[in-house]
């Protein structure tokens, strides 16, 4: 089974347009009131818009990499959700509050991939007891509680030590990884922070729980970008060249 990613998008183009309109509301009002010209503020809009575009199409494509030799309809889909799914943003009524902000494509990717059967988990630093609680609440996670499988929610608690597993580590003994590209792009290896190592020691725990079934990894980090298909672990990075160049940090402004 393989996803029509043209016509998916084609199909949820209009939608998606709106929703950048809505969500970039206040910085379109701030770029007027500055006097920026038409020309500025559309700019503004296309490149958020094609952030977007190249989110939805990036991870459906990744998906249509998978092993056609596999269940497709098992597939696990783990998404990350700060600057992947969505963002945090302070309310402005409530002080030391914040509401957590749903990126516009969003939605539409997580029904183009539950329409394939696939299962849909979170996989992020929020607290596993905070996301479950989130999940209920319409000013954070609501919206993702229809498409995501409360037996697949992976965050940090008091019970996870998230051990740091060295990326080679992590390649020696569980094979999670592609060492090869590690051997050759050492700047790749330094270019990983805290966050890309916490994350591939808990894909460890991860892939024993769920043995061989194929997971497609979608995060804001370099880590994805290393899963080894051999090892039945497919990733999409959201990072470009430099942070804003990629397509996580969908709530970027010019302020």
């Amino acid at each position: 089974m393989r996803i029509d990613v043209e016509m998916e998008w084609r199909n949820v183009e209009a939608s998606i347009i709106d929703e950048v309109r809505s969500i970039h509301a206040k910085a379109l009002e701030r770029l007027r009131a500055l006097g920026d010209s038409e020309s500025v503020i559309q700019n503004f809009l296309e490149t958020n818009f094609a952030r977007e575009q190249r989110f939805f199409w990036k991870v459906l494509e990744r998906w249509n990499d998978l092993d056609q030799s596999t269940d497709s309809r098992q597939t696990l889909v783990l998404f990350d959700i700060d600057e992947t799914l969505g963002a945090p943003v302070r309310r402005t009524n409530i002080p030391n509050e914040f509401r957590t902000v749903i990126r516009p494509a969003a939605i539409p990717l997580l029904e183009c991939l539950v329409a394939v059967e696939s299962e849909i988990g979170l996989f992020t630093t929020r607290g596993t007891f905070a996301v479950q609680e989130q999940l209920e609440d319409q000013i954070h996670l609501g919206r993702l509680k229809p498409y995501v499988s409360v037996d697949q929610i992976y965050g940090r608690d008091g019970r996870d030590k998230w051990d740091t597993l060295e990326a080679t580590e992590v390649q020696r003994r569980f094979g999670l990884i592609m060492n090869d590209l590690l051997q050759h792009d050492e700047q790749l290896y330094y270019s990983m922070n805290g966050g890309d190592f916490m994350k591939l020691a808990k894909l460890v725990l991860i892939r024993k729980r769920t043995k061989d079934r194929p997971i497609l990894v979608v995060d804001d980090l370099m880590y994805p970008s290393l899963l080894n298909p051999q090892s039945g672990m497919y990733g999409v990075s959201l990072l470009g060249n430099r942070r804003e160049e990629g397509e996580a940090r969908f709530l970027l402004s010019p302020f």
